[in-house]
């Protein structure tokens, strides 16, 4: 598993860093079907999009189900750099803040911690 992991890492490595602004966001309520066996169930969802357009023109979305913490992290007009080998996102301007992700395993911070308390990777500030 360490090996594919890896190896898809390497791949993401060779992709440039982007850099960005948030230009729009919309949430929508959405609904979909799961199947359980023979029964099928309707799934209500909510899907978090956040528009951004790079420094050179060009356009990106970031799709999230059912994590608003995400989505409220990001404003329009934020600055964003993508950061290929992680496949993260890094938020410019942190001053005005309380929390952060922590790039690596995406989990939410305090601020104020220089370290993940989940995976213990320094924290990109």
């Amino acid at each position: 598993m360490m090996i594919v992991i890896s190896l898809v890492r390497v791949n993401n490595m060779k992709k440039p860093i982007w850099d960005g602004r948030v230009v729009n966001k919309t949430e929508k309520r959405k609904t979909k079907t799961e199947n359980y066996g023979d029964d099928e169930h309707l799934v209500h969802y909510m899907e978090y999009t956040v528009y951004l357009q790079g420094a050179d023109g060009s356009k990106k979305k970031i799709r999230i189900q059912n994590n608003r913490e995400w989505y409220d992290y990001l404003n329009i007009g934020d600055y964003v750099r993508y950061h290929p080998s992680f496949s993260t996102y890094e938020k410019y301007d942190k001053s005005h803040d309380s929390y952060i992700f922590c790039n690596i395993c995406g989990k939410k911070n305090d601020i104020r911690e220089n370290y993940c308390c989940f995976c213990k990777s320094l924290l990109f500030k």
